[in-house]
């Protein structure tokens, strides 16, 4: 694929080993799971108000609906503090720990049809919200949802030139790369960009300037379709 061929299709953002790069450690508060508590919604099995902080029925112990909590907050849900920093360690606990409370082989041998389906729609949210929240980019793109206009487009497109021109640039340097070492090196590169981008990012959520944030991650979008460029041609380079 030509270099102006991977530069357009920048926003296809696949590079999911993007969480080893940033997920700075932080001694942000304890989040107790209210994301399933005080919400008005009743047992569908003996109708008692499920008040609890957890997934099933205070009063007879089963598993409540996924459907009536779809919306749900994915920080309250995984009972993380909703700032862009996130404590990995914590963060894959908690997921572990609500897994092991809803996860389907827990229910496989149980009579109840309606909760062996809502232990496998209570697995996949909670799969969904840790995939998000672990991610840098994802994180990013979640934090903002409903932040900003819907008529505001400004942040789909990138309007710094210079850094657009410097995108093209690097692309062309990967393109006639032909040695290991010269890969190597624009991948080392590249990281120290994507670390400082994410430090900026940090700030701007820091600081609620949201407009900021979204021009930020939209420039991250290129500098991780760089780093997957390389990173496949360096594949194929060892692989011959």
């Amino acid at each position: 694929m030509s270099s102006l061929k991977r530069f357009l299709l920048h926003g296809v953002y696949r590079n999911r080993n993007a969480a080893n790069l940033i997920i700075r450690s932080t001694s942000a508060k304890r989040y107790t799971n209210t994301a399933v508590a005080n919400s008005g919604v009743k047992c569908w099995n003996c109708g008692s108000d499920i008040n609890n902080p957890i997934f099933k029925c205070s009063s007879c112990g089963k598993l409540q609906d996924c459907r009536d909590h779809k919306d749900v907050d994915f920080f309250k849900l995984l009972e993380v503090a909703p700032r862009f920093e996130v404590n990995a360690s914590e963060l894959s606990r908690k997921f572990r720990q609500l897994q092991s409370q809803v996860h389907p082989d827990k229910f496989a041998g149980k009579d109840d049809e309606r909760e062996k389906e809502n232990s496998i729609d209570w697995s996949t949210l909670l799969n969904k919200a840790y995939k998000t929240l672990s991610v840098p980019l994802p994180r990013g793109e979640y934090m903002l949802r409903n932040k900003l206009p819907d008529k505001d487009e400004e942040g789909k497109t990138i309007r710094s030139q210079a850094f657009l021109a410097e995108m093209m640039e690097k692309n062309e340097e990967v393109d006639e790369a032909d040695t290991k070492s010269e890969l190597e090196k624009l991948l080392d590169v590249t990281d120290v960009d994507i670390n400082k981008m994410l430090e900026e990012l940090r700030t701007a959520f820091e600081n609620k300037d949201f407009r900021n944030a979204k021009d930020i991650l939209e420039k991250m979008k290129f500098l991780y379709s760089l780093k997957n460029g390389i990173k496949l041609k360096l594949e194929s380079m060892l692989s011959e």
